[in-house]
C-alpha cells in the first residue's frame, strides 16, 4: 500500500480503527520516540508497546511501523488535528 495515495476520508476511517492507546503510542513514534522511551513515558513494558504497534499496523493495513507513522502523519496533516 502506498500511504500517499490514500484519500483523506479513508485516512480518517483507518485511524478511527485504532484504540486511544494505539493512537497515543503511534503519536509518540511519530514524534521520534523509540520503544524504550515510550515504555518510560507510558509506564508500560516493551512487549506491550510492540503489541500495540503490531495491532495498529494490522488495523490500518500498514506493512510496517514506518508505513503506520506515515499514515498517521498524513491523517494529522489532512484532518487538521493538533
Amino acid at each position: 500500500m502506498n500511504p500517499f495515495t490514500i484519500a483523506p476520508a479513508s485516512l480518517q476511517e483507518l485511524i478511527s480503527r485504532l484504540t486511544p492507546r494505539q493512537v497515543q503510542i503511534v503519536e509518540l513514534l511519530a514524534m521520534g520516540h523509540d520503544y524504550k522511551q515510550i515504555c518510560s513515558i507510558l509506564s508500560i513494558s516493551q512487549t506491550v508497546v510492540k503489541h500495540h504497534v503490531w495491532r495498529a499496523c494490522q488495523r490500518v493495513e500498514a506493512e510496517n511501523r514506518i508505513q503506520l507513522i506515515v499514515i498517521f502523519a498524513l491523517w494529522r496533516m489532512t484532518d487538521g488535528q493538533r
